[in-house]
């Protein structure tokens, strides 16, 4: 989790990245990010797990 904060330029933002395991075993990327104080935005991106070759 990172924030930024800036009063004098009236800002005050979050970003959160997070890799976990959804219930099929594969990996899913969650990004939020947005105003700290406010709901913000969430993107879920699954990806299928690829054995190496």
């Amino acid at each position: 989790m990172l924030d930024r904060r800036d009063p004098g330029a009236n800002i005050a933002r979050f970003y959160v990245l997070a890799i976990e395991a959804n219930l099929s075993g594969d990996a899913t990327l969650i990004r939020e990010w947005g105003r700290i104080g406010a709901a913000g935005q969430r993107n879920i991106e699954s990806r299928e797990n690829v054995e190496p070759p």
